[in-house]
């Protein structure tokens, strides 16, 4: 039974017939299940470090050993801490800022042209450490050697043709209250022939990680490739 005046519920005789009576060693299990709000319910600001606590206790008489009753009653809490919600998001434009622009617009088949990828790390209510992004590189881009802001930590692997941005520790409300954490990449595409017509994907999946401080999970997800906006000419 849910007594929504006292936010209480209560299961007892009368809703269970079968806590009448509890024999030594004997167990039972009763499940319930509740619901947090959205992180992105909170309109001004963010929910901080947020989770659900729910005080728990057990009551019953017992008979002693000289078969009196008595109360018998426990308390304990339960905390379940609840995961932020981050990821992040790329986009391209053709050698826009701050990257000079190289080759044509639209691009043309067997010539470069270079392009800027940008990449934004949101992340809303528990601070993130240890955060990265990551992919794969097409056969036909070229990874430049071009970053913005100067000193980010982005490597280059020849061997994988991956692409990492080691973001470090991002902030609660990153991307919502607070700017979002970017960097632009300098890329250039050589399309072939066979991708007139086509949008050809600048990079794979996103791969994004990261580990919430608050819960200590481990997080990670994959966005979809990020796709020219033009269609390949001959």
């Amino acid at each position: 039974y849910y007594d929504s005046s006292k936010n209480l519920m209560i299961w007892d005789r009368t809703t269970n017939a079968a806590l009448a009576q509890l024999l030594p060693n004997e167990t039972g299990e009763l499940k319930f299940a509740i619901e947090s709000y959205s992180l992105s319910a909170k309109q001004n600001g963010y929910f901080s470090q947020p989770a659900i606590t729910i005080q728990t206790e057990v009551k019953g008489r017992r008979l002693s050993d000289v078969l009196v009753p008595e109360v018998y009653s426990i308390s304990n809490p339960l905390v379940a801490r609840i995961i932020t919600d981050a990821g992040v998001s790329g986009s391209v434009t053709p050698g826009s800022a701050p990257f000079t622009q190289t080759g044509s617009v639209p691009p043309l088949a067997d010539k470069p042209t270079s392009y800027s990828l940008k990449l934004s790390a949101q992340n809303r209510s528990n601070t993130l450490t240890g955060a990265s992004v990551s992919f794969v590189l097409p056969p036909y881009v070229e990874y430049r050697s071009l970053v913005s802001p100067e000193g980010s930590d982005v490597r280059y692997s020849e061997a994988t043709r991956t692409v990492t941005w080691n973001i470090g520790t991002v902030a609660p409300d990153t991307g919502f209250g607070r700017s979002e954490k970017s960097i632009y990449i300098g890329l250039v595409l050589t399309p072939s022939i066979g991708q007139v017509g086509s949008r050809p994907d600048l990079t794979s999946g996103l791969v994004f990680t990261a580990t919430d401080s608050f819960t200590g999970t481990s997080l990670s997800g994959e966005t979809r490739p990020v796709v020219i906006s033009e269609l390949v000419v001959q």
